[in-house]
């Protein structure tokens, strides 16, 4: 069910081109994978919301992400 969520809020940002709202809802849903333990999921997720908040320079978003990326590189 979330996934289903996750995936329809993604097309919708794509559609409409709400590129931070994209890189939100991958954010996203990159930290429910890590949460259920998907860390091949969750590290797709999460890399390419950090590409489209570096694309943006969208800064404290960027820094979440890599925060994200370090403790999924973690465990």
């Amino acid at each position: 069910m979330a996934e289903d969520n996750f995936s329809r809020s993604l097309e919708i940002m794509q559609r409409i081109k709400a590129r931070n709202e994209e890189g939100k809802t991958e954010l996203s849903w990159g930290r429910a994978c890590q949460q259920h333990g998907d860390t091949e999921q969750a590290s797709g997720h999460l890399t390419r919301a950090a590409e489209i908040f570096e694309e943006l320079g969208t800064v404290r978003y960027l820094e979440w992400t890599r925060e994200a990326i370090a403790e999924l590189e973690k465990n």
